[in-house]
């Protein structure tokens, strides 16, 4: 799931800085978090609220049996640490409680995580920057190859030449066109790197969103039915000792 995030902001990164002669074959790369339907409806944007009744499930792979096993081991641990030292009837109750909501638990993760604000709309301001430097170059580009075209042109037909213009001792449309291209694939490289510094940054706020979001869910349907029949035993505790006294 983090790694979507990653490779998503690595993906719109490339398109929106690469360089535009060769950044459109990216296109056709399939998105991680559209694939996942974590892209939809504003999700993954950062904004205020987030409606859960308006978002529909992931797709994220089925639990498998593995991730199953762990997740009933952490519940029964869970529900072994809470009940220890009390007698069989209410340790039975607290293994109970930490299962009550057993079969709600995985779609309310899933909601948990489709409604978490994974940070992708922000930190991205110089993508734009560098969006325009790119086809500016590119303009760049096609005003040397007109320039050089034009020439051949009139030359074939045996017209009078362009006025010739040089820089740095290189014919000016030479300079135009060549330049522009080497100036835009060296800018795509220097902005690839800020790119894979931002994917590794949202990588990491992504993880500790969804962990914090999953959280959540498990405090409200796990630990919370788990501490109210603690807060029960210690309620029928203390008036069973006032009783006696």
């Amino acid at each position: 799931m983090t790694e979507a995030v990653g490779k998503a902001w690595r993906l719109r990164g490339g398109l929106a800085t690469g360089w535009p002669v060769l950044a459109w074959v990216a296109k056709f790369k399939p998105d991680p978090l559209r694939r996942l339907h974590l892209d939809r409806l504003g999700v993954g944007r950062r904004r205020k609220e987030i409606d859960p009744s308006g978002v529909g499930r992931t797709s994220l792979p089925a639990t498998s049996g593995v991730q199953k096993a762990r997740v009933d081991t952490a519940v029964r641990t869970l529900a072994d640490q809470a009940a220890q030292g009390l007698t069989r009837g209410w340790a039975d109750q607290i293994r109970r409680a930490a299962r009550s909501a057993e079969d709600a638990l995985p779609d309310r993760v899933d909601r948990a995580i489709a409604t978490t604000d994974l940070d992708l709309a922000q930190h991205r301001r110089w993508w734009q920057l560098i969006r325009v430097l790119q086809w500016l170059l590119v303009a760049t580009v096609v005003v040397g190859l007109g320039w050089l075209a034009l020439s051949f042109l009139l030359a074939y037909l045996q017209l009078p030449p362009l006025p010739k213009v040089v820089w740095w001792g290189l014919p000016a449309p030479t300079v135009l066109a060549v330049g522009g291209a080497l100036a835009g694939l060296l800018l795509a490289g220097l902005a690839r790197i800020g790119v894979e510094v931002g994917a590794r940054r949202r990588t990491a706020k992504a993880r500790q969103s969804l962990r914090a979001a999953i959280a959540k869910v498990t405090g409200e349907l796990v630990v919370n039915p788990v501490k109210a029949e603690q807060e029960r035993y210690e309620s029928a505790r203390l008036a069973l000792e006032r009783a006696r006294s």
